[in-house]
């Protein structure tokens, strides 16, 4: 791993102490006659499968590094079905567990169980996920489904506690520690075969911005100026969030270079043919052990370069917290300088308007979700109807 490119002292949170290995087995349970429960909004510790005795079952829980969902709840399923609340299905199904609507942790929790979709004993089983009332499957997701041999009339989400003639629960693929089974690696082999990724024609390097994902916007500055120096340097710029997960697929298979920043974009990893030169830019401190774990799994030796300001002690408080402050650092000129990189060595530093964007996103995540900051929206909706109608 490349760590020539980190701030003095880092260099081992960036050496994996024990590396992930395809240790897993995978395992499938049968239930008949039993029942899903669905997630209820704002109880994390609910949804999974009974039995047929109604006896919750612990296979069914989801319990991934960031994603921890699953359980039996409040009121007894008898009661609830008695009620009215339940339903009846002769159907077949594979249960899934919980899908989240955030690629990153999609990635990581949400498709360990997916290998089952691949053995053809299934192919006419009902696919079964767990999830909010708001939350609806859509773009990229349902085209993993879709590589996997699975369409939209297949995919049910429960929302009320359902009985089905039987119920495949398959062990997880990958868990929280990075292991995985052979059936897993054999899934995702099945989603880029299934792509047709390799037929499309991508640029050689490829720089993968944020600078365009709303998210972001909200929570980080400074990287528009790296960006610009790697499309004056003649990389490719391009925002995963408005391609096609084949054409997302297609960058980690067919492109020599590929450059981002350290979180969601880089996970796409698992996609990358070996070979791939990944050049991940940090915006913050702190390491990303998922990522150390899926370059790991998928033959990669990523390149880390410490891309970042932090001028207060414990902001951000996490990788995906912020707000994140990327300059163009000692690390990053050396990047460069020894990649034959043409740069303006004043872009992009310490200076009047970057601080100027970075305390107006320190100040939107330290009261995003307060009765402040909702007041705050509240005044802009106001006066943005009131402009619109003298207009």
């Amino acid at each position: 791993m490349n760590t020539d490119y980190l701030f003095p002292g880092r260099e081992d949170l960036f050496r994996l102490k024990v590396k992930n290995t395809e240790s897993l087995k995978a395992e499938i349970m049968t239930v008949k006659d039993g029942i899903i429960l669905p997630h209820l909004y704002g109880h994390n510790d609910s949804g999974g499968v009974c039995d047929a005795e109604r006896k919750f079952l612990q296979e069914s829980l989801c319990r991934g590094e960031y994603i921890k969902r699953g359980g039996e709840y409040g009121l007894t399923i008898s009661a609830k079905l008695q009620g009215g609340g339940g339903g009846y299905s002769t159907e077949k199904a594979l249960f899934l567990g919980y899908f989240v609507k955030h690629w990153g942790h999609f990635l990581i929790d949400g498709i360990g169980r997916f290998w089952i979709l691949c053995n053809e004993e299934y192919r006419n089983h009902k696919v079964i996920f767990l999830t909010d009332e708001f939350t609806r499957l859509s773009g990229s997701y349902l085209e993993l489904f879709r590589y996997l041999g699975v369409d939209e009339s297949r995919l049910i989400s429960i929302r009320k506690p359902t009985r089905f003639d039987e119920i495949i629960i398959p062990s997880t693929g990958y868990n929280a520690h990075g292991n995985y089974s052979p059936e897993h690696k054999r899934m995702l082999q099945q989603v880029i075969q299934s792509s047709g990724a390799c037929s499309i024609d991508t640029p050689r390097k490829i720089y993968l911005t944020r600078t365009h994902f709303k998210d972001a916007r909200m929570k980080e500055v400074g990287e528009k100026n790296i960006e610009q120096i790697f499309a004056n340097n003649g990389w490719a710029v391009m925002s995963p969030e408005k391609l096609s997960l084949r054409e997302q697929i297609a960058i980690f298979q067919n492109a020599e270079e590929v450059a981002c920043v350290n979180g969601t974009i880089p996970l796409n990893v698992i996609f990358a043919r070996p070979g791939l030169k990944l050049i991940v830019l940090n915006k913050t401190r702190f390491q990303h052990g998922n990522l150390q774990r899926f370059s790991c799994m998928a033959g990669i030796d990523p390149v880390y370069v410490d891309a970042y300001y932090e001028p207060f002690r414990g902001i951000p408080d996490s990788l995906g917290g912020g707000p994140f402050w990327m300059v163009i650092s000692d690390c990053m000129k050396k990047y460069f300088a020894d990649n034959n990189m043409n740069f303006d060595a004043s872009l992009g530093g310490v200076n009047i308007a970057g601080w100027i964007g970075y305390l107006m996103r320190l100040f939107r995540v330290k009261l995003r979700g307060t009765k402040f900051w909702l007041l705050l929206r509240f005044i802009k909706r106001t006066v943005k109807k009131a402009v619109a109608k003298l207009s």
